[in-house]
C-alpha cells in the first residue's frame, strides 16, 4: 500500500509538471519550414505507380464531385433567407406597435428556432472544406513527384511508353486538382451565404434587443389614466368595437389556416390515432380492475398529447392562435386533474376555467387597448375576490384533514395568486397598463405551466403501468416482479424533469429570473483555476459515472432474470458475460465522464503513459492478477459454482472477481485466491466436466469368509440408501486378500455435490450395520477415500 501510494505521489506531480509546461508555454522563435527533398520515381516501377495513382485519383475525384450535402445546405439556406426577410417584417410590425415584453420574449425565441439549423450546417461544410484541403495538399504532393520524375526521365532518349504513362498521370493529377479546387470554391461560396444569413440574424436579435430594453424602460412609464380619474372611460369603446376587433382577430385566423389547409386535416388525424390509443387503453385498465386514471376522460387526454407535435405544425401562428392553443390545453389539463384534485380544492380548478376565459378574450382583443384594460380589471377584482373567499371558506382546513400537503400546496398557491394578482391590479387602477398587462401574465403563466405539467406527469403515470403490463416489456421476468420499484423509480424521474422543466419556463418568463439563471450558468461554467476545471463539469462527472452504473445494473438484472434462463448457455458463461459487460460499461462511462469533466485529453494521455511505466515496475502482481481474472472469465478452466482444490484448499468457488476469486470452504470460511495464483497453480477441479461425485468405501473381512456373498449384500444395501444413482450402478471389488484377512471396496455414484456428505454418511451406517447383523464383529470401514471422479 505504501509503494502504491508512492508511486501515485509521484505520477502526481509529473502530471501537473506536464499539465503546467502545456498551459503556460514559453515563447521560442518558430522555426523556419524544412525543404523536403522529392525523389522522382524508379522508372521500373512506373507502371504499377501509376494504377495505384489512378485509384487514388478515382477516390479523391468521386468524393469531391459529391456535392449532394453542399446543395442541400444551399437549398435550405436560400429558404431560411427568405423566412428571415419576412421574419424581419413581422419584427419590425410587432416593434411599431408598442410590443410587450412576452411578445419580443415570443419572437426571440422563434427566431432562435428558425435558425437554429444553420450551426449544423456550417460544421458540415467546415469537415467538407477540411476534407477538400487535404486532398488539394495530397494532389500537390501527387503533381511534384510526376513532374520531378517526368523531368528525370526526359533525359533517357528511350522508354517512350513510360514516358506517356508519366504525362497521362501528370494531366489527370491537373484535371483532379481542378475539379477539387471548383468543389473547395463551392464550398466557400455556401459558407458565405450562411454569413449572410448569421448576419441577418444577428441584426434581427439586436432589434429584437433594443425593443426589449425599450419596452422593459416603459413599462415604469404611466402609459393610461389612473382608474379613479374621468379621463379612463373617455376613451372607452363599446361592443360595436369589441365585436370589429374579434371580427379582424378571426380574418387573421382563416388567413393563416386558408394557407395551410392540410394543417388542420394532419391535426385531426392525429386527435384520431391519440384517441384511439387512449381508449384502448382505458378498455385495458378496467380490465386489469385498475383505476383507469387519465383514461376515464380519453378526449382530453388525445387534446393534450397533442401539445408537443402542435408546436411544429403551427409554424410562426397568430398571437391570437397561440392563446386560443394555450388555453384549450388548460382546459384538458383541468379535465384530466379533476379526479386526482380533493373535493374541497376543485374549486380551485373551476375558478381557473373562468380565469382562462377572461385570458381569451385579452388575447383576442389585444389591438383594442381601452377594451382589453377593462377586461383586465374586471378579471383581476372576480379573480381577488374568489381567492380571499378561498382563503377565508375553511376549504383548506377540511382538506388538510384528507391531505396535509396538498393543504399546504392550496396556501401557498392562493396567496401567491393574491399577491401577483393584487400588485396587477394597483398598477392598472394607477396608470400603469403595461406593468399591469406584465405582472398579471408573469402571476398566471407558471401557473398554467405547472397545470399542463401536472397533467402531463399523469398522463405518463398512466402510461407507464399499461406499457409495464403489455408486452414486450410485460412479458420481461424482471418487468413483473420489480413492477412497482420500477413504478416508483420513473415517477421520480419524471417528477423530477417536470420541476426542472417547470423553473425552467419561470427562469424563461421573469427577467429577474433570467439573469440569476445566466449568473448560475455562469457560476457553473466558471473556470476554478485547476486545468479548466468547472462546476458544470464535476457535476456532469458525476451524472455520467453514476449513469453507466445505473446503466449496468439495469442491463445485467435484465440478462439474469430474462435473458439467461431462456438460453441454454455452459456453466460460467452467464458469469462472464455480465462481468465483461459491467466494465466495459463502467469503462466507457468513465471515459464519457472525462469528457464531461472537460479535461484535457493531451494531459490526460501523458499521465497514462506514466502510469503504465510505474505499473510495469510496482504493480506487476496486480497487473498479473487482472489479467488472469480476464482469461479464467473467457477460458473457464473453473467456473463459478465448481468445486476445486489448491494447495489444501477445498472448496467451492463462488467469485471470479478482477483481481481474485473467492472460495468457500465446507466449514464455511471464505479463502481469498489471487486470480494470478489460481491460473498458474495446479488446480483439481472436481465438477469440470459434470456434478457426479462416487464415494468409495473400504472394507475389510476376516479371511476365511464368502467373500463373494459379502459383495452381495454390500451392493443390495447401498442400493437402499437414498439418493444413490443407478446409473452408474453401485458396485464392490475385491481389492486383494492376505491370510488374516480380505480387503473389499464398495463404489456408489451420487448426482449431487451438495448431499454427498449427508449420503457418506448414510453409506457408512449402512455396511456397518450390515456387517454387524452378519457377525463380522471385526469387519469396520476404514475412513472414506474421498474421490470426485467423472462418469468417464
Amino acid at each position: 500500500m505504501y509503494r502504491l501510494a508512492t508511486l501515485f505521489c509521484i505520477l502526481s506531480v509529473l502530471w501537473l509538471t506536464t499539465g503546467r509546461v502545456l498551459a503556460t508555454p514559453t515563447p521560442s522563435p518558430s522555426p523556419e519550414p524544412a525543404k523536403v527533398l522529392v525523389v522522382p520515381i524508379p522508372l521500373s516501377i512506373v507502371v504499377d505507380k501509376a494504377e495505384a495513382a489512378q485509384a487514388t485519383l478515382d477516390r479523391l475525384q468521386t468524393e469531391a464531385g459529391d456535392n449532394s450535402e453542399v446543395d442541400g445546405i444551399e437549398g435550405q439556406a436560400k429558404e431560411l433567407k427568405g423566412a428571415l426577410h419576412s421574419f424581419g417584417v413581422r419584427v419590425d410590425r410587432t416593434l411599431a406597435e408598442d410590443a410587450t415584453l412576452d411578445s419580443i420574449q415570443a419572437l426571440s425565441c422563434d427566431l432562435r428556432a428558425l435558425c437554429e439549423p444553420v450551426n449544423g450546417w456550417m460544421r458540415v461544410l467546415s469537415a467538407r472544406s477540411g476534407m477538400l484541403e487535404a486532398h488539394l495538399n495530397t494532389l500537390a504532393g501527387m503533381k511534384t513527384a510526376w513532374e520531378v520524375t517526368m523531368n528525370a526521365a526526359a533525359s533517357d532518349a528511350g522508354l517512350a511508353d513510360v514516358k506517356n504513362q508519366i504525362a497521362v498521370v501528370c494531366q489527370q493529377v491537373m484535371e483532379a486538382a481542378g475539379q477539387t479546387e471548383a468543389a473547395m470554391r463551392r464550398v466557400v461560396s455556401v459558407q458565405a451565404q450562411l454569413a449572410e444569413l448569421k448576419t441577418l440574424y444577428e441584426d434581427l436579435e439586436l432589434r429584437l434587443a433594443v425593443g426589449s430594453t425599450q419596452a422593459a424602460h416603459q413599462l415604469f412609464e404611466r402609459d393610461s389614466a389612473p382608474l379613479w380619474t374621468a379621463d379612463a372611460y373617455r376613451t372607452l369603446k363599446g361592443p360595436a368595437e369589441a365585436a370589429a376587433a374579434m371580427g379582424e382577430t378571426g380574418e387573421k385566423l382563416a388567413r393563416y389556416f386558408k394557407a395551410r389547409p392540410q394543417t388542420i386535416l394532419v391535426h385531426l388525424c392525429l386527435l384520431l390515432v391519440l384517441l384511439l390509443l387512449v381508449s384502448g387503453a382505458g378498455r385495458a385498465f378496467r380490465g386489469w380492475g385498475e383505476q383507469a386514471g387519465v383514461t376515464a376522460t380519453p378526449l382530453a387526454t388525445a387534446y393534450l398529447m397533442s401539445f408537443v407535435p402542435v408546436v411544429f405544425m403551427y409554424p410562426l401562428p397568430p398571437r391570437v392562435l397561440t392563446y386560443s392553443l394555450i388555453i384549450s390545453y388548460v382546459l384538458a389539463a383541468v379535465v384530466i386533474l379533476r379526479p386526482f384534485v380533493i373535493p374541497e380544492l376543485r374549486v380551485g380548478l373551476y375558478a381557473l376555467v373562468f380565469t382562462a376565459f377572461f385570458d381569451l378574450m385579452r388575447g383576442t382583443l389585444l389591438s383594442e387597448v381601452s377594451l382589453f384594460r377593462a377586461i383586465l380589471v374586471i378579471e383581476l377584482v372576480l379573480s381577488l375576490a374568489f381567492v380571499v373567499w378561498f382563503l377565508r371558506s375553511g376549504r383548506i382546513a377540511a382538506a388538510r384533514e384528507r391531505s396535509p400537503s396538498a393543504a399546504r400546496f392550496a396556501r401557498v398557491a392562493a396567496w401567491y395568486l393574491l399577491l401577483g394578482m393584487g400588485a396587477s391590479l394597483a398598477t392598472t387602477a394607477a396608470g400603469y397598463a403595461s406593468l399591469s398587462r406584465y405582472l398579471v401574465n408573469l402571476t398566471v403563466a407558471p401557473v398554467y405551466a405547472g397545470i399542463l405539467i401536472a397533467a402531463s406527469l399523469r398522463i405518463l403515470d398512466s402510461f407507464l403501468i399499461f406499457f409495464l403490463r403489455v408486452p414486450p416489456l410485460g412479458r420481461l421476468g424482471s418487468v413483473a416482479r420489480n413492477r412497482d420499484r420500477l413504478c416508483g423509480l420513473l415517477r421520480y424521474v419524471f417528477l423530477f424533469a417536470g420541476v426542472v422543466l417547470w423553473v425552467r419556463y419561470v427562469a424563461s418568463q421573469a427577467p429577474m429570473f433570467a439573469v440569476a439563471h445566466d449568473r448560475m450558468g455562469v457560476l457553473l461554467n466558471a473556470d476554478l483555476g485547476f486545468y479548466g476545471l468547472t462546476l458544470s463539469g464535476i457535476v456532469g462527472f458525476v451524472l455520467a459515472v453514476t449513469a453507466s452504473f445505473v446503466i449496468s445494473r439495469v442491463i445485467l438484472v435484465l440478462l439474469q432474470e430474462d435473458v439467461y434462463p431462456r438460453v441454454p448457455l455452459p456453466n460460467g458463461v452467464p458469469y462472464a458475460i455480465s462481468t465483461m459487460l459491467h466494465y466495459v460499461l463502467v469503462l466507457l462511462g468513465f471515459l464519457v465522464a472525462l469528457s464531461a469533466l472537460g479535461l484535457d485529453m493531451t494531459r490526460f494521455t501523458v499521465m497514462v503513459s506514466a502510469f503504465g511505466v510505474g505499473l510495469g515496475f510496482g504493480l506487476q502482481t496486480i497487473v498479473n492478477n487482472v489479467v488472469s481474472g480476464v482469461v479464467l472469465l473467457f477460458e473457464r478452466p473453473v467456473k463459478i459454482g465448481d468445486v476445486i482444490e489448491m494447495n489444501s484448499n477445498r472448496g467451492t468457488l463462488t467469485h471470479i472477481g478482477l483481481r481474485a476469486s473467492v472460495l468457500h470452504a465446507s466449514d464455511g470460511s471464505d479463502i481469498i485466491l489471487p486470480n494470478g495464483t489460481l491460473l498458474s497453480s495446479n488446480v483439481v477441479n472436481y465438477t469440470f466436466t459434470d456434478q457426479k461425485r462416487r464415494i468409495d468405501i473400504d472394507v475389510h473381512i476376516p479371511a476365511g469368509h464368502d467373500a463373494e456373498a459379502v459383495m452381495k449384500k454390500l451392493v443390495e444395501q447401498v442400493r437402499d440408501v437414498d439418493h444413490i444413482l443407478e446409473d452408474p450402478a453401485p458396485e464392490c471389488l475385491f481389492v486383494k486378500f492376505t491370510d488374516k484377512e480380505i480387503a473389499l471396496q464398495v463404489r456408489a455414484w451420487v448426482g449431487s455435490r451438495e448431499n454427498w456428505r449427508r449420503v457418506r454418511s448414510a453409506l457408512n451406517l449402512a455396511v456397518y450395520g450390515m456387517l454387524l447383523k452378519d457377525g463380522l464383529v471385526s469387519a469396520l470401514p476404514t475412513p472414506p477415500a474421498e474421490q470426485l471422479i467423472s462418469e468417464n
